[in-house]
């Protein structure tokens, strides 16, 4: 029977969580400045980034490491929310007062118990007075918090609630997002948001109006150092069962991974499978590895060509990069590079949003990774190698 345990899949927490150091302290730093001030409005905290870099397990990380904790006299709760568990404002809150471990208060504070008189229960019947007696209450999310406060249910306690996904955030939703980021309630919640890298933009114009037009710098996240991404492999082969790989094996397998999570998951579930197999990551085995993990990995940005139908207009942003023998451009560069070869400016929008291209904090675009744009230019070679066939062939 085999003992050893699989890869997990690459949305699955890993076996073992290197890096992030950085990261986790700017978390710990803004939980300690809440739990000393309990002033809430510093806002939402957002951190951003593409596809598979890691920000779910960041945020899995982080709750793991302060759930239960006490930090300056407060315990922390955490809660991890999706964007449309922000859609009904007493779900929220119950969820809210759950979390606290506060569920009975939570419920008398929504006005959930039941409170029906007996003069009105006989006129009615307990049923029909009881809805009768809910509708009286208007359940908006301020009001909730507020009486919370008076209902003593924050003290001592702080409350990190964390929304992943955030850019699919609806109208309803951004409501609840607006009043937590506002902070008026003086609930001592630190509100934590991770997306894609539109997700500033997505929030600053919501559908419908009522954005948050004032929101703190967003952190975002990028590939892992070559340590982070040397203990990455070693850490997470030792938990498989694997452990004196030859350190050239784990640089091999770590450069081809250039320091990417979701590059990392694939690189080490073929370097688990070709160690099962031969018992060792050397010679043909490790060649085994590598060519695994490589075709994962250009399985990964073929889907993210393919998520925003932005093949085409990326091998047009390839053959402007290379044309200007660089690795990034101005993002009205790209525009103009798109709009030339007959795309509309909107492709470039969505290849972001997509994780196709990275539209970093200097407002250059580029394709993030160093594999990516190798990657993107083995197609546009490809392609331009297809056109002079037909061309051959046509002139012939």
């Amino acid at each position: 029977m085999d003992m050893h345990p699989d890869v997990p899949g690459e949305r699955e927490p890993p076996l073992y969580f290197a890096g992030r150091k950085d990261e986790l302290s700017a978390f710990d730093a803004k939980l300690r400045r809440l739990c000393a001030s309990a002033d809430p409005s510093g806002g939402l905290q957002l951190t951003v980034g593409v596809p598979g870099i890691g920000k779910t397990q960041l945020a899995l990380q982080f709750a793991t490491r302060v759930d239960g904790s006490v930090v300056l006299g407060r315990k922390v709760a955490t809660l991890r929310l999706s964007p449309e568990a922000l859609d009904s404002p007493v779900d929220l809150f119950k969820a809210m007062a759950f979390a606290l471990d506060e569920r009975e208060q939570g419920d008398q504070v929504a006005q959930h118990h039941d409170r029906v008189s007996g003069a009105t229960a006989g006129i009615l019947g307990a049923r029909g007075a009881l809805a009768i007696d809910i509708a009286r209450h208007t359940p908006d999310l301020p009001g909730l918090l507020r009486e919370s406060l008076r209902a003593d249910m924050w003290r001592d306690r702080t409350l990190v609630v964390m929304v992943d996904e955030l850019q699919r955030v609806g109208a309803r939703g951004m409501s609840a997002l607006c009043v937590l980021h506002d902070g008026v309630h003086g609930c001592p919640i630190l509100l934590m948001g991770f997306g894609l890298q539109h997700t500033e933009r997505t929030l600053a114009n919501p559908p419908g109006g009522n954005g948050i037009s004032r929101l703190a710098t967003p952190a975002t996240l990028t590939t892992l150092n070559h340590n982070d991404t040397l203990d990455a492999f070693t850490g997470n082969l030792s938990l498989l069962g694997h452990d004196d790989i030859p350190t050239a094996s784990v640089e091999a397998l770590a450069k081809a991974s250039f320091g990417f999570p979701q590059h990392i998951n694939g690189y080490l579930e073929a370097a688990h499978k070709a160690l099962l197999r031969h018992g060792h990551l050397i010679g043909a085995s490790l060649a085994s590895a590598l060519n695994h993990g490589a075709e994962r990995r250009a399985v990964y940005y073929n889907k993210r060509l393919a998520a925003g139908n932005s093949h085409a207009p990326m091998l047009a942003l390839s053959s402007a990069l290379q044309a200007a023998n660089a690795a990034s451009m101005s993002y009205d560069e790209a525009q103009a590079a798109l709009k030339s070869a007959g795309f509309d400016a909107q492709r470039l929008d969505t290849a972001i949003e997509r994780g196709a291209v990275v539209h970093d904090d200097n407002d250059n675009v580029s394709f993030g990774i160093p594999s990516f744009h190798s990657h993107m230019a083995t197609l546009r070679d490809r392609a331009h190698g297809r056109r002079a066939t037909r061309a051959s062939n046509a002139e012939g």
